[in-house]
């Protein structure tokens, strides 16, 4: 299989993980099963998407339940990913993003600073890479998140501000890829529930003080 077929097998979760949102929690932990043999069997440049697919479900799978165990598994298959990329410059850089959006959730499910940390810097490395209209969204997007939480940890209004702000131009880039079919409506959603806990939690900090 060539480098293109490998990422349009990627596409249907990549453009619309919010598909996965939608199985139970038994059909979610059956379909990481299958990515994961999936990954396992792929070979050649296949098998990087292969594996980032499969990180994608676990990633799934552990917001859902918080099992940390499966997000460990998450991320061995991101940094699987990574490594098979080798020269693949595209391919990294979704595999970076891919590691970050696993550390993401671990930072939120579980206070991990340092997990929040790596993230910063796996998206400084991929942001050096080739992306697409859709991966570099997905990382102002993240880049948003993060310094949401720094914002919140923080309790700086300026750095609120500066947050929401990134929050909103995230919203705003992955509805404009929504409407042209690259992404689910739901990514930019999200961003924008990010922005309304931001906001609530910027306000209950500002009446402790």
């Amino acid at each position: 299989m060539g480098r293109r077929s490998a990422e349009n097998a990627l596409q249907p979760w990549a453009a619309d993980p919010s598909l996965l949102q939608l199985l139970p929690l038994m059909a979610l932990r059956a379909e990481a099963a299958s990515t994961g043999l999936a990954a396992h069997r792929a070979e050649g440049s296949a098998q990087t998407y292969a594996f980032i697919r499969h990180a994608l479900v676990l990633r799934e799978t552990a917001r859902r339940t918080g099992e940390v165990e499966t997000l460990g598994r998450a991320a061995s298959a991101a940094l699987r990913a990574r490594e098979l990329a080798r020269n693949d410059r595209k391919a990294q850089a979704l595999a970076l993003i891919s590691h970050s959006q696993v550390l993401y959730v671990g930072a939120t499910l579980f206070g991990d600073d340092a997990a929040a940390k790596i993230a910063g810097e796996r998206l400084n490395e991929a942001a050096k890479l080739p992306l697409d209209p859709a991966g570099q969204a997905r990382l102002d997007a993240l880049r948003a998140g993060l310094l949401s939480r720094e914002a919140l940890s923080a309790r700086s209004p300026a750095v609120c501000k500066a947050a929401g702000a990134a929050l909103t131009n995230a919203a705003k880039g992955l509805d404009t890829l929504a409407k042209l079919g690259k992404l689910d409506d739901s990514e930019a959603h999200e961003v924008r529930c990010e922005r309304a806990e931001l906001l609530i939690g910027a306000a209950v900090r500002s009446q402790d003080r």
